[in-house]
Order: C-alpha cells, then sequence, then structure tokens
C-alpha cells in the first residue's frame, strides 16, 4: 500500500512541475494604431521570429511548444505569434499560403522564411546562422 502511495504521489507531483512563462508576444493591435502599424513597429528592433499560424492546424499547434521552449531559451530574440485569421492583412502582406510559416526579421527587414512544421533543432540552426 505505501508503495502504491508513493508512486501516485511522484506521479502527480511530477504532473505538476513547473516550466516556465513563455516569453512569446502573442500579436494584438493597440488603440489608434493600424495592424500594419503595429506588426512593423515589433518587428523593426532587433531579432524578431514571427509565427503564422491557425488555431485549426494541426502542425502549427505541435510547434507551438517549440517555439515556447526557444523563447525562453533564446534572449536576444523577440517571439512573435499571428493568427491568420485575425489578421489576414498581415499574412497576405507577407504571402503566407502554408501553416506554420515562420519570418525571421532582422531590424525591420525579413531575412528568411520558414515554410511548414520545423524541429528545434532546425529553428535553432537559421537562429545561429542569421541571428549572430
Amino acid at each position: 500500500m505505501k508503495k502504491i502511495l508513493l508512486a501516485s504521489l511522484l506521479i502527480t507531483a511530477s504532473a505538476y512541475t513547473a516550466t516556465p512563462p513563455s516569453k512569446v508576444i502573442h500579436f494584438s493591435t493597440k488603440r489608434n494604431q493600424s495592424v500594419m502599424d503595429s506588426f512593423s513597429q515589433l518587428t523593426s528592433k532587433g531579432f524578431v521570429i514571427v509565427d503564422f499560424y491557425a488555431d485549426w492546424c494541426g502542425p502549427c499547434k505541435s510547434i507551438s511548444p517549440i517555439f515556447n521552449q526557444l523563447s525562453n531559451e533564446c534572449n536576444n530574440v523577440t517571439f512573435i505569434k499571428v493568427n491568420i485569421d485575425s489578421y489576414k492583412e498581415i499574412a497576405q502582406k507577407y504571402k503566407v499560403c502554408s501553416i506554420p510559416q515562420l519570418l525571421l526579421f532582422k531590424n525591420g527587414k525579413l531575412i528568411k522564411t520558414l515554410v511548414g512544421k520545423q524541429s528545434k533543432k532546425q529553428i535553432n540552426t537559421e537562429i545561429k546562422k542569421h541571428f549572430k
């Protein structure tokens, strides 16, 4: 009986292991500011990775935890998620036809596009390659 109780406690404790909160910014517009102005402001400085996704997209859901992990590991990069159903104007401007799609910006300039599900290793490689 003690072994079962101990095992149950260990399983319960591991289920509640604290994970750091994500540093991902979920894009939204500010009052009195256009969608494109808000987006441009967020991507204008430093290194930025934007994840274009939709709530109904299976591959988008599977890349989300990777995106969250990287946001906590890469302190010099800003991570932003843009829902294509809510912000079609941005998706159209950057010709987002397939999702998930990651756009890498450096000081406001689009420098790389990654289409489809990417592994953590693939994204990390692109970060190291482009964001030095």
